[in-house]
C-alpha cells in the first residue's frame, strides 16, 4: 500500500516486505525500486521528520534499483 509523504522530493513510499523491495514516488514521476530493503528502513522512511533527507542518507546507494518514468 502506497504511503503518500509530506516531502519536495518524495511523493510516496511503498512496501513490499515479501519481496523487500522498497518503491519510491518522486515528485518528478519517476519511480525507483530498491531490493534487498529491510523493513525498518521502510519504517524510518515514513516516520522522517524529512523523507528527502532520510532517502539521500539511508536509502541511495545503499542498495541496487531501477528507475521507471510513470
Amino acid at each position: 500500500m502506497k504511503v503518500l509523504l509530506k516531502s519536495k522530493l518524495i511523493e510516496g513510499v511503498d512496501y513490499d516486505e515479501s519481496a523487500n523491495r522498497l518503491k519510491i514516488f518522486l515528485t518528478n514521476g519517476q519511480r525507483r525500486e530498491y531490493c534487498d530493503v529491510p523493513r525498518d528502513v521502510y519504517e524510518g522512511f515514513v516516520d522522517a521528520e524529512s523523507p528527502g533527507s532520510y532517502y539521500v542518507r539511508q536509502v541511495r546507494g545503499n542498495f541496487s534499483h531501477n528507475v521507471q518514468h510513470q
